[in-house]
């Protein structure tokens, strides 16, 4: 690629023209700092285009940082004029995944511009970009992450930041952008992690295609307000309440059962060592009893306690608590 240095006043530099940006809500703190001390090491590329202005290829970054330290000149690399717009946006995407990792606004904003701007196949993009942008199974991810796009300022600040999964993509895109803000600000504010982010997503993607309701009557709900406002739980408890409710909203005959279970167990005053189980959503009749020792005294232990169960008809209270279901 040809390309001469240069040194450049930043007033010549069209920030409106940003086919090859690739830089969305960065933190340019430390950048400004390694400025500041050792200047730019690798200058931006740019292009001079027909109105004399400089577009910017590839430097978003520590141009936008010189700006901000108040600098009003640089040393750039100018590209040729005839080089094709896709060859410069292949030549900065390579230079950029070189030295930094995308975040997922970044990323859906270059699928954007492969699918729509470039036209690029499908097929090519999975093979030779998707690789740059994505470790692991990458079937459907393009589609998916170019939603992003879509979503309010706030909620993209949020995918850029990583407080937000991919997991979370399929249900905003069902939501208007109060909801979305909302489930952002839920997820932020519980620092939930991609595990739990997926816990929600499937929750409440269930309830709303169940209930056909928006997102907002769940949130206004009374159960909801009071799990948020108890000020002594960790975000931690508070996830595990508000989980379990949504849980109780999705599933509600299962939670019912599930509530006299947990009553009924309770009643047992079982030892640590001692454990009941139904099987899987009480989907069948059977239930499992383990308990662990160590010694032959506990072991004795143990089996009075099942002794006591069945002279106190416990099991017979379990089975018409299940079949009153």
């Amino acid at each position: 690629m040809i390309k001469t240095s240069q040194v450049i006043d930043l007033n010549r530099i069209d920030w409106t023209d940003d086919l090859f940006r690739m830089s969305f809500f960065p933190d340019l703190t430390l950048l400004e700092q390694s400025i500041l001390r050792e200047d730019i090491i690798n200058p931006p590329w740019v292009q001079l285009t027909r109105s004399k202005k400089y577009r910017i290829v590839c430097g978003y970054r520590r141009l936008s940082a010189l700006l901000k330290i108040d600098r009003n000149r640089a040393t750039v690399f100018v590209v040729s004029k005839d080089i094709p717009d896709r060859c410069l946006f292949e030549a900065a995407l390579n230079e950029n995944a070189s030295i930094r990792q995308f975040n997922p606004v970044e990323k859906a904003h270059i699928l954007n511009l492969l699918f729509k701007r470039f036209k690029i196949p499908e097929t090519e993009i999975r093979n030779s970009f998707l690789p740059l942008l994505f470790s692991g199974d990458k079937k459907g991810l393009g589609k998916s992450f170019e939603a992003i796009l879509d979503f309010p300022s706030f909620v993209q600040k949020g995918f850029a930041a990583e407080l937000l999964s991919a997991d979370i993509i399929p249900l905003l895109t069902k939501l208007d952008h109060e909801e979305q803000e909302f489930i952002t600000e839920l997820i932020a504010g519980l620092r939930l992690g991609k595990n739990r982010q997926k816990m929600l997503a499937t929750l409440l993607d269930d309830w709303i295609e169940i209930q056909k309701k928006p997102l907002k009557v769940l949130w206004n709900q009374d159960e909801f307000k009071a799990i948020q406002e108890i000020e002594q739980l960790t975000p931690s408890q508070k996830t595990e309440r508000l989980l379990g409710w949504l849980h109780s909203q999705r599933y509600p005959e299962y939670s019912r059962i599930q509530e006299k279970f947990d009553r009924w167990l309770r009643s047992l005053k079982l030892p640590g060592s001692m454990k009941i189980e139904h099987s899987p959503w009480f989907e069948s009749e059977r239930y499992a009893c383990r308990f662990e020792f160590s010694n032959s005294k506990e072991f004795e232990k143990a089996l009075r306690k099942l002794e006591q169960m069945r002279d106190q008809k416990k099991i017979d209270s379990l089975e018409k608590l299940i079949e009153s279901e």
